[in-house]
């Protein structure tokens, strides 16, 4: 497949294709899912790329109305969103929606009337019409100077100014979804492999194995409650740990005072009150001077102090002026104001997904895609135990032929020849494996957001343990760990 690529993250790339509706094809399709229940549902959802292929008229970017992503291992169709004029969305297939308008990726042309976008990964995508290309939204942490952010801001955002901004980059917010059990559940039971656990339940209780298909049935549904269970619960404290608003003072150029308002409704663009208390939003700090914890992000117990950019010049960079950033997920201990200002104040540079906070929840939910040998000699050795099995069906089918056996007989002692080859049991013994590691790391305080990583963490041969700065500071690469007796290990800056 041909693909267009985008960059999401620092270090992954999306591989992104453009696709339209052809009623046609989409018709006949569902006919044959309907025909051929439940295996071509199944295999289009668990190949999304065949069904966009199959259902969809693979078309240009700029035309398409769904955009098929494929990042890693995960493959999504996603579908092409429209904000209106009035900041409103709308789904591309219902508009037939071609821009001619030039797309800026920056907030401060707020001259397009309408812009095209797909959502993946908590990050929206928007049209860019001189890059032909869809390009990750950015806030007012790229292509704009300290000067001129301190310049534009200072006075706050207008009503109109603050709806278009709310509609572009959506509300504050970090939010993560809490699945239901009954959609948990479906997402764990259409695994290919609990698949052929009911099919070879299903095989057994016909033949009168009650015994040991009764057996596999509960050990299956125990392991996939307390799967269920657990993946629920961690949801559910991730989401309450997260979840997080207040109240602050944000200054309403319209009126020309300060309103308070719910920090889910700040957008770049927003001047701020800076008061003790947890940062919301990441913010260019204006005036004053501030006392800030930033543990919760870098894990180093001593305060930072924040100040205004006096006298700095060049484009801002959150990273590069830290010292001028306040992040959100940080707590403000003391803002002191200026004598020649009533109060400390800031700029909202980033809010939601896209903030230090968003980042680093985002690299939870959908972390890095890695290649682990475990998972492709695993489907390595399935597949050679598959074609034997193949191998075994096809003597076994021609014996019976050749023998006469009843046609009854002879296709279920070929089909139960599958599960005898392919051990049935094995997703349901994995999963057992994996809820017990949890529970024994969860006893001393070791909490896993990737469980699935459990099973090849055998294979580790060396572990670096230090604070956030150190081995991680931007710059320092691990090269070496000497052997027992040395005193130092050896690093080797970039």
């Amino acid at each position: 497949m041909t693909h267009n690529s985008i960059v999401s993250d620092l270090d992954v790339r999306l591989y992104v294709s453009g696709f339209s509706r052809a009623k046609g094809k989409e018709y006949a399709i569902k006919f044959l899912c309907i025909l051929f229940f439940p295996l071509l549902p199944l295999i289009f959802y668990w190949k999304p790329s065949w069904w966009a292929h199959a259902a969809f008229r693979k078309c240009a970017l700029k035309t398409a109305t769904h955009i098929f992503v494929k990042r890693g291992e995960i493959e999504e169709l996603v579908p092409v969103q429209i904000i209106k004029r009035d900041g409103s969305l709308s789904n591309a297939e219902s508009r037939h929606y071609f821009s001619q308008d030039k797309m800026m990726l920056v907030d401060d042309e707020e001259s397009h009337a309408e812009s095209r976008l797909f959502k993946f990964g908590a990050i929206r995508f928007f049209w860019n019409e001189s890059e032909n290309n869809f390009m990750r939204q950015v806030a007012l942490d790229s292509g704009h100077s300290i000067q001129e952010l301190v310049s534009s801001f200072a006075s706050g955002l207008s009503a109109d100014e603050r709806h278009l901004r709310l509609s572009r980059h959506g509300a504050n917010t970090i939010e993560i979804e809490v699945q239901s059990y009954f959609k948990l559940l479906v997402e764990e039971v259409l695994n290919p492999f609990y698949i052929f656990q009911i099919f070879s339940i299903v095989l057994w209780g016909i033949e009168e194995y009650y015994y040991y298909a009764g057996a596999i049935l509960v050990i299956t549904i125990v392991s996939i409650t307390i799967s269920l269970y657990k993946t629920k619960k961690q949801s559910q404290d991730l989401h309450d740990m997260v979840e997080c608003s207040s109240i602050v003072e944000r200054f309403s150029r319209d009126i020309g005072q300060w309103i308070s308002v719910d920090s889910r409704e700040l957008v770049p663009g927003d001047l701020v009150k800076v008061q003790a208390g947890p940062v919301q939003a990441d913010m260019l700090f204006i005036n004053g001077t501030a006392i800030v914890n930033e543990a919760m992000l870098t894990g180093e117990s001593a305060p930072e102090q924040k100040e205004p950019p006096t006298g700095i010049s060049g484009f801002y960079s959150p990273e590069k002026h830290r010292r001028h950033t306040l992040y959100a997920g940080t707590n403000v201990i003391q803002a002191r104001a200026p004598n020649s200002q009533p109060v400390c104040t800031a700029v909202v540079i980033r809010t939601g997904f896209y903030t230090a906070k968003g980042d680093l929840v985002r690299s939870i939910l959908f972390p890095s895609p890695v290649g682990f040998g475990f998972y492709e000699d695993a489907i390595k050795f399935i597949g050679i135990l598959a074609l034997l099995a193949l191998v075994g069906d096809v003597y076994s089918t021609w014996l019976f032929l050749l023998r006469g056996d009843n046609i009854k007989k002879a296709i279920l002692r070929v089909l139960d020849l599958i599960t005898v080859v392919v051990p049935p049991s094995l997703p349901a013994a994995m999963t057992v494996g994996t809820v017990y590691s949890q529970s024994r790391l969860k006893k001393e305080q070791i909490y896993c957001i990737s469980p699935g990583r459990i099973n090849v963490a055998g294979k580790i041969k060396v572990c670096c343990f230090d604070k956030t700065g150190t081995l991680t500071e931007d710059g320092l690469h691990f090269h070496a760990v000497l052997r027992n007796g040395s005193s130092s290990t050896k690093l080797t800056l970039a």
